[in-house]
């Protein structure tokens, strides 16, 4: 049974845009013989459809949630190649750029990379944290 705030609260439905009164209705509801008005059988359905609702939203986010690749030590990825070089055309430059091997694995999918021994392409070694998102397979087996 789906019901309003108010009801959950004070066990009536609120009319109108404010209700200054509030405390008059809630009076002469009371002397009315009222079997809507039982509060712990309100919140306990309210409480109930939150829960259901709560359900079925983790059912949806984890039937369309993509779960993150795991690797291992000594894997062989690409990273993704984000290039901030003002006036250079990002359209034309690669997505991933590699390969790197993975030396350790950190707790919440998070890896350290570093160069592969004797293919270090630039001046100084890449040693570097990255996530999981941010990462593929240098060769899909």
């Amino acid at each position: 049974m789906k019901t309003t705030p108010s009801k959950i609260l004070f066990g009536i439905d609120q009319h109108g845009d404010s209700n200054d009164f509030l405390r008059l209705v809630l009076e002469a509801e009371q002397t009315k013989e009222n079997e809507d008005r039982d509060l712990d059988k309100i919140r306990n359905s309210a409480q109930k459809n939150t829960l259901d609702v709560q359900l079925k939203n983790k059912l949806y986010y984890v039937k369309s949630h993509k779960f993150p690749k795991k690797y291992a030590i000594g894997n062989y990825i690409m990273i993704k190649n984000v290039d901030t070089t003002p006036g250079v055309n990002k359209k034309h430059i690669p997505k991933f750029k590699g390969p790197y091997e993975i030396k350790k694995v950190l707790p919440n999918d998070r890896y350290v990379i570093q160069d592969i021994p004797g293919f270090q392409v630039t001046q100084m070694p890449f040693n570097s944290v990255y996530e999981a998102r941010n990462m593929k397979p240098w060769i899909k087996m």
